[in-house]
């Protein structure tokens, strides 16, 4: 039997084992793609520094107070330590 011979015996214009059908599109990004990705991205972080600053100013106080509350602490004992 020929490769383009169908089992009834008529003659097939296809071979048995047909190649994958690539598709017209390549998989992947284009360069719109990515800039616009790029883009959003730029503007979630330009919205986010501020904030970051502010949330760095408020640690730096915190800690301050902090730092203050220990030097009272500290002082505290002493006076208590040494009558005054």
């Amino acid at each position: 039997m020929n490769r383009l011979t169908s089992t009834d015996g008529r003659r097939s214009h296809a071979p048995e084992t047909p190649h994958p059908v690539q598709s017209a599109k390549p998989s992947g990004f284009t360069l719109v793609e990515l800039l616009v990705v790029i883009g959003i991205i730029a503007v979630l972080i330009s919205i986010l520094l501020p904030s970051l600053g502010r949330i760095r100013d408020q640690a730096a106080a915190t800690k301050c107070l902090a730092n203050m509350k220990q030097i009272g602490t500290a002082f505290t004992m002493y006076v208590n330590d040494n009558k005054g």
